[in-house]
């Protein structure tokens, strides 16, 4: 699959059933793939995305929220192994992509979406 940044390739955000990616939502990849290129260069180590877009069957049976950004190509879950998950917070809050849109904290990953709005948890 094609790349869509330096450093991150279409099918590392593609839906992990297999599903085709809709066209809006690939629009929505490209930008969401340029941010997540944003914060690997200000790590300066590769980033490990666990989940991308999900379409609607797979969002429901990963347990995922009913109106999830993933559905819109807007979301990522991520981790890294040269970062603690405290570090990546913090540098992903210097994105302004994400600074601006959603930032999740969880034991081992965070979560970053380029949603309309600032949310945190």
């Amino acid at each position: 699959m094609p790349m869509l940044t330096a450093n991150f390739s279409q099918r590392e955000l593609a839906c992990k059933c297999g599903c085709v990616t809709p066209a809006g939502v690939a629009r929505n990849l490209l930008k969401l793939a340029q941010a997540l290129q944003e914060l690997r260069d200000l790590a300066g180590s590769p980033i490990v995305i666990t989940s991308g877009y999900r379409c609607p069957i797979h969002n429901r049976n990963v347990g995922g929220a009913q109106y999830s950004q993933h559905m819109q190509g807007t979301a990522a879950d991520i981790w890294s192994k040269s970062l603690t998950v405290n570090e990546l917070l913090a540098l992903a809050e210097k994105v302004p992509a994400f600074a601006d849109g959603g930032i999740g904290k969880y034991s081992r990953w965070i979560h970053v979406d380029i949603r309309q709005g600032r949310a945190r948890w």
